[in-house]
């Protein structure tokens, strides 16, 4: 079974791109044939396990941010084409891991017609104002946009989704019966790691800064914490290129506030282990974020975390231990939970072993990577007529 793997950009430490890395990486582990093609591939600004795979990019676009409309369009329909004349033609599946690609569907599903097509949504496209995107500027391409996503998904053999919530808003605006398979973790720590908690609180959230990000609310959590006499320093790690106003923001409103914030930015990988290492607590706070990988991962490093009942990852973690489900539009939700968690040396040593149990299942081979190769090769054997035995 050949595979391509594509995805329009990698050029972040993101979901996204975990995801694509992840199932990359199982599928060469089974033995298949999979190649991995992008528009644009920046190999210093991603996943340094990429630099493993020989990755096909088209030749990257010059910056375009003040050409027209329809000169942006000309270029990604040239893009497609020139991507999809690198995949080999006798490729069995085409898996597609974001909104950007709409050309190249529509390029393959005429002139590869036999190829098999899988697409992967995770935030529904800006079109729909739905989810974290629900405030976005309404504009004049949002219907044409519409009808292009909803094309899109009628021509693939297969649309994936990560959350029962996403499944139900894809289901409902692309007009699909889309498949639900749950995301992985990567488990940092091979046995539960031995944890105190000492004052100052050690706070840690992660994620590319975005507004619907909600760090505030960590910040305004912090300032309720300091009038009951508890202090506490946070750390964010995550890129703010794609949103420098909202970051100067945060930077105000912790000054404003007295509390002590530090945006990282990108940072190693080694970096990150430290920061994980001195945390006392993982916070991901996002509004209606589509999954929340990063939480996971705090976890398999036994930090306790609390977590957005909005984010997709609740649907997993509430009633588990070692995380903490809470209203993030709420600072003093958000405080309550932090005290609750440190209440006394005793329990955060129970729920930082608790944290590591709760995502020790939850392994990528255990779950994503697993119900992906059993989709490729259902519709690989539908379409040779047999049966393929999935490699476990």
């Amino acid at each position: 079974m050949k595979i391509a793997l594509v995805i329009s950009g990698l050029g972040v430490h993101g979901g996204t791109e975990k995801v694509f890395l992840k199932l990359a990486e199982d599928l060469r582990d089974k033995n298949e044939n999979v190649q991995l093609y992008t528009f644009d591939y920046k190999p210093k600004k991603t996943y340094k396990e990429f630099s493993s795979f020989r990755i096909r990019a088209c030749e990257p676009l010059a910056d375009n941010s003040r050409s027209g409309h329809i000169i942006n369009v000309f270029r990604r329909v040239k893009q497609s084409w020139s991507l999809l004349s690198m995949v080999d033609k006798d490729t069995d599946i085409m898996n597609i891991h974001d909104h950007e690609c709409f050309w190249l569907h529509v390029f393959a599903k005429i002139f590869r017609p036999k190829m098999k097509m899988v697409w992967q949504i995770n935030d529904l496209h800006v079109c729909f104002r739905v989810g974290p995107l629900h405030d976005a500027k309404p504009s004049w391409k949002h219907p044409i946009q519409r009808s292009m996503m909803r094309i899109a998904a009628s021509m693939a053999d297969a649309v994936t989704v990560h959350v029962m919530k996403n499944k139900k808003r894809v289901d409902k605006y692309y007009r699909v019966n889309s498949h639900l398979y749950y995301p992985g973790v990567d488990m940092l720590e091979t046995c539960p790691h031995p944890r105190h908690f000492t004052y100052p609180l050690t706070l840690l959230s992660t994620g590319v800064l975005f507004p619907y990000r909600n760090y505030e609310v960590i910040i305004r959590a912090m300032a309720v914490l300091k009038m009951q006499g508890i202090d506490s320093r946070l750390t964010v790690v995550g890129s703010t290129q794609h949103s420098q106003d909202y970051a100067e923001s945060l930077v105000a409103l912790a000054r404003e506030l007295q509390v002590n914030m530090t945006l990282a930015g990108e940072i190693s990988d080694g970096e990150l282990k430290q920061q994980h290492d001195e945390s006392d607590i993982f916070i991901f706070p996002n509004l209606d974020q589509s999954w929340g990988l990063a939480s996971f991962e705090a976890m398999s490093a036994s930090i306790p975390s609390i977590v957005s009942e909005s984010a997709g990852a609740a649907e997993l973690l509430t009633g588990r231990e070692g995380a903490c489900i809470v209203d993030a539009t709420s600072p003093e939700k958000v405080a309550e939970a932090v005290l609750d968690i440190t209440s006394s040396q005793e329990e955060y040593e129970k729920l930082c072993i608790g944290a590591f149990n709760t995502v020790a299942s939850m392994t990528w081979p255990n779950m994503y990577c697993k119900d992906m190769r059993n989709l490729f090769h259902q519709l690989c054997s539908e379409q040779v007529g047999g049966n393929i035995h999935v490699r476990e």
